[in-house]
């Protein structure tokens, strides 16, 4: 959802992450009244859900205001910066601390082994849920860079860095991922249909 200048947030705001603002916030608003009309019939559960929804909508309020251009111009611009400090610093920084923590072919390795042994190994054993998380989250940081679902694939991403490197390791990891089955059919099909959402195909 993050835009880094008004060129990015209009080509946002016309494809996928537009409808996605609008949707989420038609549904809050919809389980914000049903909540309502709930509590005030003594339900507690839906008077203790209230206030979580009603501080979800108001963030995604804010978000839907800069997207559709309500908001300040201070606050675009101030959504901009957030936007590249999350590019060029918080996401590089958390690669490097996976490039530090995965250890073989997994996040909870024992031992560092050649990129040829990661993928082997990773053909034959079972993954962490830190894995599984780790590759979710990366396929999506690649697919929003417009990056393929390739080994070149994450040249995409580190093109947003602004000079900072990828490690070897997080490159095997996500190319050791590329090869396995359950990769093919769950994470491969939601990277083609976010492109075709996009536009790119």
């Amino acid at each position: 959802m993050s835009a880094r200048d008004a060129a990015e947030l209009k080509k946002k705001a016309s494809s996928t992450p537009g409808s996605m603002l609008s949707a989420r916030r038609a549904a809050l608003e919809r389980h914000i009244k049903e909540a309502q009309s709930l509590s005030e019939n003594g339900n507690p559960l839906d008077r203790k859900l209230l206030p979580f929804l009603q501080s979800k909508a108001q963030a995604n309020q804010s978000l839907w205001e800069v997207y559709n251009g309500e908001g300040s111009d201070d606050k675009r611009e101030e959504f901009y910066e957030v936007s590249k400090t999350i590019w060029t610093e918080q996401i590089p920084a958390a690669l490097e601390q996976i490039e530090t923590a995965i250890k073989g072919p997994f996040v909870l390795g024992d031992q560092v082994v050649s990129l040829a042994t990661y993928t082997a190994r990773l053909r034959l054993t079972s993954q962490s849920l830190a894995d599984l998380h780790l590759i979710s989250w990366l396929t999506r940081l690649v697919t929003v860079s417009l990056g393929e679902p390739t080994v070149k694939g994450i040249d995409s991403l580190e093109k947003q860095f602004e000079g900072k490197k990828i490690g070897p390791q997080v490159r095997g990891f996500w190319a050791a991922w590329l090869e396995r089955e359950s990769f093919q059919k769950v994470l491969l099909p939601n990277y083609d249909s976010f492109v075709e959402a996009v536009g790119k195909k």
